[in-house]
């Protein structure tokens, strides 16, 4: 058998392997990909109700900021009470972590002064040291914190002025960037929050029973969104049960709600 032959078939078999292992990758992902976004929507839920204490549901809006290559879509969650009153606001933050990028979700209460929770959603940060931002005696510390001019971290002694936290020893590098994050991502969202916050008040849109609220409330490109907890939307479902259509879409907000992991 010639050399030219041997490269030849050596070829052939080397795309026939990677053709049918990258069919296999493809279609295993296009398998596990809904689960994996069931997840991380359930996880989402959790947190927001977790950083926004007296929510009993939310109303979902995104805006666009920036333009060019810079332009980007932030996502407000803003909670709702029993009443329909305002109960504060819910936002992802993320920055560049000292192994891979950290991503939280922040609550604001409904004062716009001062934070109502943090919750760390993904963050891969040295053991014992980094990932004790995960840990409640770190998040803890952002509960009633205020917000302006920004929030700032001290080391190796207690805070004291109200916009400041306690930075994990040792881990200073994982402290600053939560800190940071929250500071841009605030920056992002407050000229957004407080065009909704007055309409809330004139509008009262809140507690509806539909879970897309549409119309009347966002510029073209925006959307708004409401979402029940899930304890609400149980006793919801329980007094509706008989009606066909709001069995339909209680189904559709059980299969979203499966699942997620922390």
């Amino acid at each position: 058998m010639s050399l030219r032959d041997t490269s030849l078939g050596m070829i052939l078999t080397l795309t026939i392997t990677s053709v049918v292992v990258g069919g296999l990758l493809a279609g295993f992902y296009q398998l596990v990909a809904p689960r994996i976004e069931a997840n991380r929507l359930a996880e989402e839920k959790r947190a927001i109700f977790a950083v926004l204490d007296g929510a009993t549901g939310y109303e979902i809006f995104d805006k666009e900021i920036g333009s060019g290559e810079e332009k980007e879509v932030i996502r407000i969650f803003k909670g709702i009470g029993k009443e329909g009153e305002l109960k504060g606001y819910a936002f992802v933050a993320e920055g560049p972590g000292f192994a891979d990028k950290i991503v939280m979700m922040v609550g604001l209460n409904a004062d716009e002064v001062t934070l109502s929770g943090l919750e760390v959603l993904y963050q891969i940060e040295t053991p014992g040291l980094g990932n004790k931002i995960a840990e409640e005696k770190f998040e803890s510390q952002f509960i009633g914190l205020h917000i302006k001019p920004k929030v700032w971290y001290v080391k190796n002694k207690k805070p004291t002025k109200p916009t400041d936290i306690q930075a994990i020893t040792g881990a200073t590098i994982s402290s600053v960037v939560v800190v940071k994050a929250i500071n841009s991502a605030i920056t992002k969202i407050m000229p957004f929050i407080k065009n909704r916050a007055l309409e809330f008040e004139v509008g009262q849109k809140a507690g509806e029973d539909s879970e897309t609220v549409e119309g009347g409330l966002g510029e073209e490109g925006e959307s708004a969104e409401e979402v029940k907890s899930p304890a609400l939307q149980e006793n919801h479902d329980e007094h509706d049960g008989h009606d066909k259509n709001h069995d339909h879409n209680h189904d559709h907000d059980s299969g979203e709600s499966n699942g997620g992991e922390r």
